[in-house]
């Protein structure tokens, strides 16, 4: 007996179980590969098992019982849907797939879990493989149904994959994800309408021999969950008032270019540290805006884990968004942190913000290192676009640099740069009662403004560049002025509630 057998159609419409639907009479068994390439007249109901299926043909198959596949006959195969083909498990459906479920593997494929209510179809398989060879187009939606995988998954290995996980949908994967592997493949994740996906090894999003990107989309009320880190590499990740879930870490660009956005209120937690940008001429990139937050149990470095500009790395934060790093924040040379209005906390329980020659921390909103260890700066930390309030002990060779109609606003006790540059018209450094500042200050000129609550009076002595800040004679701070102020004086005088000393002609 041969072990492929074709399905003929001559016996009970739906009825695998029936030996008049097979060539020979035989019904295919444990041991046997059942072709079906036409249209069974109706859903296939009741408990059938056999060792590999294949659906190829542009006929639509729905199942409303249980299909047992064993992946029998060394082809690994349980299911395979391929040629046009379309395999539909209705509500109440059950597929145990014992060997590698495969969608799409040189032709177009598409599988489809559903559900109603509370009727649920449910998915068992060991290996998912969604768009395998080069012309594989796999299309699987898993839509208020549950897919239960045990194994890795595969998401356009040569071909194109797409994995749609929504109206409540779940899926549970034990092993690794791997997405989009190699030049001229393509793949999809897309998680909506409270759908939820859960990886228990690696998600890899993209790879550096892939020439299209692979992305990753949580939306509202929807989740995505990673237990063994997440690799982006040609990728792109956007939770979209979704949330995002990682015990591990990430890298965002590891050998190409990755991007995550974290967007409408999306929610990004990872355990561990993420790094921006890994190997050589690789780039990361990390929007979060409108009130997107991410929170890192680890380090975050933006660009390469180290001094040198094997990588680069940006971080955008925009109004209403967070960005909380428990251990070091890390700017490295040819990187970039954006302050776009949003809060920017580092170094919460450990560590500090580190910017290296080269890197740059810019923008306007709110930059904190609340732990014990100062900010330091070794490249450029820029107040520019509005107010940028610094808080925490802030020291090293760089330069904090305050752009026209920008207000840097410093808490430190403590201030000791390389330099404080006025670079813009109409700038305001801003200081806290008291402070030690031992920078010089650069660029400063009519229509700039240093404040500081309760001085009433100023002190400058043009031989040392000395400017004293009095309270009620009292010194209360004092800058070193780089520049020539001859025919200047500084002067006191109130503005917006506070007192602010201004130069004078």
């Amino acid at each position: 007996m041969s072990y492929l057998i074709n399905y003929s159609g001559k016996g009970q419409v739906g009825n695998l179980s029936d030996p008049n639907n097979w060539v020979g009479g035989v019904v295919p068994g444990s041991n046997n590969m059942a072709l079906i390439t036409m249209d069974v007249g109706g859903p296939i109901s009741g408990t059938y098992k056999v060792g590999n299926m294949m659906l190829l043909g542009s006929e639509k198959i729905t199942f409303t019982g249980t299909l047992n596949t064993t992946g029998a006959l060394n082809l690994c195969y349980g299911l395979y849907v391929c040629d046009g083909a379309v395999a539909a498990f209705a509500p109440g459906a059950v597929l145990n797939d014992a060997g590698v479920l495969v969608v799409g593997i040189d032709a177009t494929g598409t599988f489809l879990a559903e559900g109603s209510g509370t009727k649920h179809s449910v998915i068992n398989s060991a290996v998912g493989k969604l768009g395998l060879m080069d012309d594989g187009v796999g299309t699987v939606t898993i839509d208020n149904s549950t897919w239960n995988n045990s194994g890795e998954v595969v998401i356009g290995y040569l071909g194109k994959g797409t994995l749609n996980v929504t109206d409540g949908g779940s899926v549970q994967i034990g092993a690794n994800v791997w997405m989009n592997n190699y030049a001229g493949s393509s793949a999809a994740i897309n998680i909506s309408s409270g759908g939820s996906v859960s990886v228990g090894g690696i998600l890899a999003v993209g790879g550096a021999r892939s020439s299209s990107i692979a992305s990753v989309s949580v939306g509202s009320g929807s989740s995505l969950t990673v237990r063994g880190g997440v690799v982006v590499d040609t990728g792109i990740i956007t939770i979209d008032n979704g949330t995002w879930n990682d015990t591990q870490g990430a890298v965002i660009g590891s050998l190409g270019k990755g991007t995550v956005n974290v967007i409408n209120g999306g929610s990004v937690s990872v355990g561990g540290s993420v790094e921006l940008g890994l190997g050589a001429g690789s780039n990361g990139k990390l929007n979060i805006a409108s009130g997107g937050s991410v929170h890192l149990g680890g380090i975050l470095w933006v660009g390469a884990n180290g001094n040198t500009a094997a990588s680069t790395g940006s971080v955008t934060v925009g109004a209403g968004s967070s960005l909380t790093t428990n251990n070091l924040l890390f700017v490295n040379k040819g990187s970039e942190l954006d302050i776009a209005g949003g809060t920017v906390t580092g170094g919460v329980t450990t560590n500090t913000i580190n910017v290296v020659n080269g890197g740059l921390i810019s923008g306007f909103g709110s930059l904190a290192a609340p732990g014990s260890t100062p900010i330091q700066d070794n490249g450029v930390i820029r107040a520019t676009g509005g107010t940028l309030a610094i808080t925490g002990n802030i020291g090293g060779p760089g330069s904090l640099q305050i752009g026209a109609n920008s207000t840097a606003t410093l808490t430190a006790a403590k201030i000791g740069l390389g330099s404080i540059a006025f670079i813009g018209p109409n700038a305001t450094l801003a200081l806290a009662h008291g402070a030690t500042v031992s920078s010089a200050v650069t660029g400063f000129t009519l229509g700039d403004m240093i404040s500081m609550a309760n001085i009433t009076a100023v002190s400058f002595t043009a031989s040392t560049g000395v400017l004293k800040l009095m309270d009620n004679a009292v010194v209360a701070g004092s800058l070193h002025m780089v520049g020539n102020f001859s025919g200047e004086t500084f002067a006191v005088h109130a503005s917006g509630g506070t007192n602010i000393v201004a130069l004078h002609t």
